[in-house]
């Protein structure tokens, strides 16, 4: 089969390795992988190039990976900076130009997938099952909200409409073990009573809109998925056990199978008309109904998981791209897996 050249961007984060391991561990033909980053140097040993390349909110941003595309000659493009996918998606024609396939979804729907408040308003108007939210951009609104979200009785969280991984993420509860919290807890955790975050809030001057939802306390539920068209072709679900720490060390996952979560699955990938590779993050309710936490519309870190199990979907990004066939009869064994990322010396 013809050789191929891709360029992956954020080559420094776990996303990247684990997506890079994928095309570099493909057995029918050889996948060139070039990588940028903000950073000097990554530690990616997956990588056969790398570049130095400006954030992507910087004015020459995609003028500079259009000539990195050009100069290196690359089949594909995989973005995997969330900041950067809207602009990269608006702007496929630039690269298509100079020979370069974008691996995204369209800009519109890139849009309203990383908007979550518009996101779940748009699913709950098309009766499927999203965590209740409301905005705010006060102390009051936000003293409001919680009253419509019946807080103290069922905990709630907020977050930013548009933002990265779990960045100004808060859990608000009034039933913290405080023993624990000064103690025995980890530093990552991040919930707070309700009138401490009161108290915080009281300083703000400036308040950026945030959007305030039911907290979902029940198991989280990780979907690595490919689809044509809107029509589910593969999905790879695994359940990440709390403080497994994707981002840094390790990843763990228990692979499973549920009919239910396919189904729900499904329904959003029709309605959004989801084209390719995608990721999903799910949880259930206090009351036990499963409902999405966010749609990743790009390669997540649980990547090399979906090759573990014998299905390449990054990969299959690739052949879907170049109108190859698919086979997508392999089916998912429940197992369970643990990887260690790569460490690499700097010097």
């Amino acid at each position: 089969m013809k050789d191929i050249r891709v360029l992956v961007t954020g080559v420094g984060s776990t996303a990247a390795v684990s997506e890079c391991r994928c095309f570099k561990e493909v057995k029918e033909r050889n996948i060139y992988v070039v990588g940028t980053d903000i950073k000097e140097r990554v530690p990616n040993l997956y990588i056969d190039k790398y570049y130095q390349n400006r954030k992507y909110d910087d004015p020459d941003f995609i003028k500079n990976l259009v000539k990195l595309c050009k100069k290196e000659k690359i089949d594909f493009l995989f973005p995997l900076v969330d900041g950067e996918l809207y602009n990269i998606a608006k702007h496929r024609k630039d690269f298509s130009k100079v020979g370069t396939i974008v691996c995204l979804n369209d800009a519109d729907t890139i849009e309203l997938i990383q908007n979550k408040y518009s996101l779940y308003k748009y699913l709950e108007n098309n009766n499927i099952d999203v965590p209740k939210c409301v905005q705010f951009s006060n102390i009051n609104e936000f003293i409001d909200g919680c009253k419509k979200l019946d807080f103290p009785n069922n905990d709630v969280c907020y977050k930013p409409p548009i933002s990265s991984g779990s960045r100004g993420f808060r859990i608000i509860s009034n039933y913290i073990n405080i023993e624990n919290y000064l103690f025995k807890d980890r530093p990552t955790i991040s919930t707070f009573t309700y009138d401490y975050t009161l108290e915080l809030m009281k300083r703000i001057k400036d308040f950026p809109t945030m959007m305030l939802m039911e907290y979902l306390p029940g198991v989280q539920v990780t979907v690595d998925a490919f689809a044509i068209k809107g029509e589910l072709k593969k999905i790879v679900l695994n359940i990440i056990p709390e403080f497994s720490n994707i981002g840094v060390t390790n990843l763990r996952a228990k692979i499973l199978s549920d009919r239910q979560v396919e189904e729900y699955c499904k329904r959003i990938v029709r309605l959004l008309n989801l084209d390719g590779y995608f990721g999903m993050q799910l949880a259930y309710s206090k009351d036990n109904v499963l409902k999405l936490m966010e749609i990743n519309p790009r390669i997540q870190g649980s990547a090399i998981v979906t090759h573990f199990v014998g299905n390449n979907l990054p990969y299959f990004d690739i052949k879907y791209r170049l109108g190859e066939e698919i086979d997508f009869s392999k089916g998912i064994k429940p197992i369970q897996i643990e990887a260690i990322t790569d460490f690499v010396a700097l010097d």
